[in-house]
């Protein structure tokens, strides 16, 4: 073969070793898209665990951009200078690193640290893989490659996500970074074995015995060698970097750029809140991590059709069609109600739209820069794009923390990629079908196939008829993982069990601290029963205050448990169960939640509640939280309690462990309306 191989690439039918390649980019991809995520998947966990706000935990789900811009915008320039080969490699190293020594985080700074390093690793391997899809691929099937390649981000995030949120069920937080560093470590003997370094890469840059390069990768995907490369001026081998911003150039690159920073700011807030934002509405970790596998199937769907539908329309018209879409869906987002289904239907929906633009941009991004500052030009618009979106999660946080609603929030992180759709109305593009590069000037290849392909074509032409079933089929494969692996919850609140609004003891003359001693007779519901445990539980007394009777604990010189039974039945406490009591804490007192399981234990949760001196009711839903054994007598906790079973509880109710000083002296708990939403399982 004496021709161009660049030319005969561009024209001939994929070998299957070149399909190979484009499928490991998926997976790459796919790489990206969990540890992307990872954070997101354990902030519930680390929220809980180290007692940080939102404020806080934002500027955490932001670290790893901060690392991917920089790793975005210096080692995609590395993959233009050394090849696309050791980048890739390189990268996934940092990026095992990084999410192993996560797991060694006791404290913020150490944990945005490592998140940074991540980061790192995943920007330089985005701009690498970005150029190694459109430069494995030939030119009919380049934005297709491109568009499978990014696909691979939401795959990685369902597959990902059904993983983490079986991890989640029965190990802390770190279990989601070991599995991440186990799976990227992986993969990178794979890409050793498998992929080659980039043809057009070598014959444009044409370093040290580049024929003999050429030719090993040419007979790794699957063509017959090359007797000579085409000459290259050495002026223009040595161009890189610089030409990102030259006068031919700088338009598309502003614009491009411009474009993803608008629209990644929208997807950032999705990724990264959507977990924290379903456990707040009351629900487990493990059903928020379902709900972000679910936008992220729809992101997968979202860039396969995409993918699909630009081998016949224009790639810049469907992109500015679904980021407009990706707007109306946030904006939908934050008005959903706290339905476990109807949140999955339009985070799936927020998750085709938003991830077709990205797909429909990666292959903007891929068109608008030649072969010699591909992976600059990618990395520069990643870099840019994914450094100044670190600012949506942490915008995000302030505003829920400035007493901002989430509709409003969704809102104005969703105007991002309205903007963005706005900012590629002024973008002109040669041609929507990819070109190939020679001397710096674009040429569209003519290149006959090499004769030796005509079977070979035969044979692909068969399989390009099958890529829209096979890439539909492999969402579809992602939807029923999800479907049947990620813990299913009720997504309707259960029926009403009990409510106790408490009546004062029988007692004559004025009531004093005597005659309003707790006894059973202070319940109405004649179904329930009430319980208090403590040395001090003697001390507890009904009261009226604000024209409701309560239990208050002023007295008591010890820590108090106050809990509700049902006497005909147990409680199934999983889903959306909830505990409703209308309740005031004074002084140094918080409120924990208690339960009585079905075996005898008794265990308390984390979750305090506290209401300077108001009557305030509040709801408590029993995931997402972790429990210590509880001993009544004592009213203390001692271990931690492992996956608690709440499909059977006996008891229910709150616990302080700060004591009363006598008198009210050092602050109290009252304990009013209390009603229980839960399944009913018979005794």
């Amino acid at each position: 073969m004496s021709a161009d191989p660049r030319d005969t690439l561009a024209r001939s039918p994929m070998t299957a070793q070149q399909v190979m390649v484009v499928a490991i980019t998926v997976a790459l991809n796919a790489l990206d898209g969990f540890d992307v995520l990872s954070i997101s998947f354990a902030s519930p966990g680390i929220a809980a665990e180290w007692g940080i706000d939102r404020g806080a935990l934002g500027v955490v789900l932001s670290m790893e951009l901060i690392g991917m811009a920089l790793g975005s915008a210096f080692l995609g320039g590395v993959a233009d200078r050394i090849g696309r080969r050791p980048t890739i490699l390189g990268c996934l190293a940092i990026m095992a690193t990084g999410m192993v020594m996560a797991t060694t985080a006791s404290g913020l700074a150490a944990l945005s640290t490592w998140r940074i390093v991540t980061g790192l690793g995943i920007g330089g391997m985005l701009a690498a893989i970005n150029a190694v899809a459109t430069e494995f691929a030939n030119t009919r099937r380049r934005h297709l490659s491109v568009s499978l390649m990014s696909i691979g981000y939401p795959l990685g995030a369902v597959f990902g996500g059904i993983a983490a949120a079986r991890l989640l069920v029965g190990h802390d937080w770190r279990t989601v970074f070991y599995f991440g560093a186990a799976v990227t470590a992986t993969l990178i003997p794979i890409v050793f074995v498998f992929v080659p370094e980039s043809v057009h890469w070598l014959v444009r840059k044409q370093p040290a015995a580049a024929l003999q390069r050429v030719n090993r990768s040419l007979a790794k995907i699957g063509y017959a060698a090359t007797d000579a490369l085409p000459d290259i001026p050495a002026e223009d081998r040595g161009r890189a970097f610089a030409d990102v911003f030259a006068a031919r150039q700088i338009s598309g690159t502003v614009i491009v750029t411009l474009a993803y920073f608008l629209h990644i700011t929208t997807f950032y807030f999705i990724v990264k809140w959507v977990p924290k934002i379903v456990v707040d509405l009351g629900f487990a970790a493990s059903s928020a991590a379902g709900v972000l596998v679910w936008t992220n199937v729809g992101g997968a769907v979202g860039g396969a059709v995409l993918g699909l539908l630009t081998q016949k329309y224009s790639v810049k018209t469907l992109t500015i069609v679904v980021l407009l879409a990706s707007t109306a869906a946030v904006a939908a987002f934050g008005r959903t109600p706290a339905d476990l289904q109807r949140l999955s239907i339009i985070c799936g929906l927020c998750g085709f739209s938003i991830n077709a633009g990205i797909v429909g941009l990666y292959a903007i991004i891929a068109q608008v820069f030649p072969t010699h500052i591909r992976a600059s030009g990618t990395g520069f618009t990643i870099g840019v794009g994914r450094g100044g979106s670190v600012f949506a999660p942490i915008i995000a946080g302030f505003l829920f923390a400035a007493g901002y609603g989430l509709p409003i929030v969704a809102l104005l992180l969703g105007l991002g990629s309205f903007f963005a759709a706005g900012v590629l109305l002024f973008l002109r593009l040669e041609t929507d079908q990819p070109t190939t590069e020679r001397s710096g000037r674009r040429v569209v290849a003519v290149q006959i196939p090499a004769p030796g392909h005509a079977r070979q074509e035969a044979l692909m032409r068969t399989s390009h008829s099958r890529i829209a079933p096979l890439v539909i089929g492999l969402a579809l494969c992602a939807s029923a993982a999800a479907a049947q692996q990620v813990p299913q919850t009720a997504t309707t609140r259960p029926p009403l069990v009990f409510k106790e609004e408490w009546r004062l003891p029988p007692h004559e003359g004025a009531p004093t601290d005597d005659n309003m001693r707790f006894t059973p007779a202070v319940v109405k519901t004649e179904t329930v029963e009430a319980k208090v445990y403590g040395p001090g539980s003697s001390f507890v007394r009904a009261a009226e205050h604000e024209g409701r009777i309560d239990l208050w604990t002023g007295l008591a010189t010890s820590p108090v448990a106050v809990t509700l039974r049902d006497k005909r039945n147990y409680v199934d406490l999983t889903g959306l169960a909830r505990l409703r009591w209308m309740v005031r804490t004074s002084s140094i007192h918080t409120l924990y939640p208690v339960v009585r399981l079905a075996d005898g234990t008794y265990i308390a949760g984390n979750r305090g509640i506290t209401t300077d001196g108001e009557f305030v009711q509040v709801e408590i839903v029993f995931g997402g939280m972790r429990w210590y054994k509880l001993d009544p007598a004592k009213v203390i906790v001692t271990s931690e309690v492992k996956n608690p079973d709440f499909s059977r509880v006996d008891e229910v109710g709150l616990v302080t462990l700060a004591p009363g000083g006598g008198h009210g002296v050092a602050g109290s708990a009252n304990l009013s309306t209390v009603e229980l939403f839960a399944k009913a399982v018979p005794r």
